[in-house]
């Protein structure tokens, strides 16, 4: 599922200029172990009840490591 998130991401990205991808997690280690491991988000700012996390479009376009079958969905 985040593969196909990230996939249509990327072609706003190309297009419309879409930066980031954005979600909010529960405060739950195992979630955001998951989140970090398998789409490289990074916590930001206070959510309400929630962890904001995000993920730069930029750096995937440069450097995609994480995610590097993301293109074969465009």
């Amino acid at each position: 599922m985040l593969t196909v998130a990230f996939a249509v991401a990327l072609n706003l990205y190309r297009y419309i200029g879409c930066r980031v991808v954005i979600l909010d997690s529960k405060k739950d280690d195992k979630i955001l172990d998951f989140y970090r491991k398998h789409g490289n988000f990074e916590a930001f700012g206070k959510g309400n009840g929630t962890i904001p996390l995000m993920r730069d479009l930029k750096k995937i376009v440069v450097d995609d490591t994480v995610n590097s079958d993301l293109f074969e969905y465009m």
